[in-house]
């Protein structure tokens, strides 16, 4: 069983697996909401095993054996839905535990890192990453909270690095955290989500919390991550903070 099966390990283990006469499974690790054209575009393993039927969509119109594909559900999700139903207990929660302006919403940023897998991926993703995300708070740092959800994979430096990006920034005076304990309150206490090609936008959509892709050159190597149907804009950098506004303060857009 793997959770992709076009880059070089779990490629070279589906296709030995198959010489082998030895079943394999491709449990894909997030919903997928596009159309599979780069290197998506491609069936190596005996079947592949979805969380939702939306998912096959994208595969469907790209030809694929359906007749290999199962749909499975995703017992996080409904307990993400459960959660989703006391939201304004968990915005209390963190804006209580982070004393934070309640005046004023929470925009919320999901890491990344380059996973050094292949050639393309960025030294230094977190950070240019991250970058991109401090031009928003710069420009909105009177008006929003803000937040950084990390993961473990970003490594022990990361907290460091954030410190960093702050006093780089000039935004001592601004409260911005890093944490890595579990995303659900942070997805209920969010007013707009901003991650990269993440599971925790597709999380996002299932509580109803707007959310924007950023825009990377992993992400058109490797993407696209969502279609147009899914209501996530995948944007530049540059365009992040005009998106963010709008998402918060234009009714109607959010």
């Amino acid at each position: 069983v793997v959770n992709e099966d076009w880059m070089g390990v779990s490629k070279t283990a589906v296709l030995w697996a198959k010489h082998n006469n030895i079943p394999s499974a491709h449990l894909a690790h997030n919903p997928d909401l596009f159309y599979p054209y780069t290197v998506h575009d491609q069936q190596n393993s005996d079947y592949m095993i979805f969380p939702g039927s939306r998912s096959i969509l994208g595969y469907e119109d790209a030809g694929f054996d359906l007749s290999r594909c199962y749909v499975t559900g995703l017992p996080q999700f409904d307990a993400l839905l459960r959660a989703s139903l006391d939201r304004e207990k968990w915005r209390n929660i963190i804006y209580t535990r982070f004393d934070f302006d309640k005046s004023k919403p929470l925009v919320v940023f999901g890491t990344t890192w380059a996973a050094g897998l292949n050639s393309i991926n960025q030294g230094d993703f977190f950070g240019e990453t991250l970058r991109s995300f401090f031009d928003v708070v710069v420009e909105l740092r009177d008006r929003v909270n803000f937040l950084i959800k990390g993961r473990a994979s970003d490594g022990p430096e990361a907290e460091q690095a954030v410190s960093e990006l702050v006093r780089e920034f000039g935004l001592e005076n601004c409260n911005i955290l890093y944490v890595l304990d579990d995303p659900i309150p942070y997805l209920m206490a969010a007013d707009v989500m901003v991650a990269v090609d993440s599971g925790l936008l597709v999380e996002s959509l299932l509580v109803g919390t707007p959310a924007v892709n950023l825009f990377t050159e992993n992400g058109l190597f490797y993407g696209p991550s969502f279609d147009a149907d899914t209501r996530i804009n995948t944007l530049s950098g540059h365009e992040l903070a005009d998106e963010v506004c709008r998402l918060l303060w234009d009714g109607d857009y959010r």
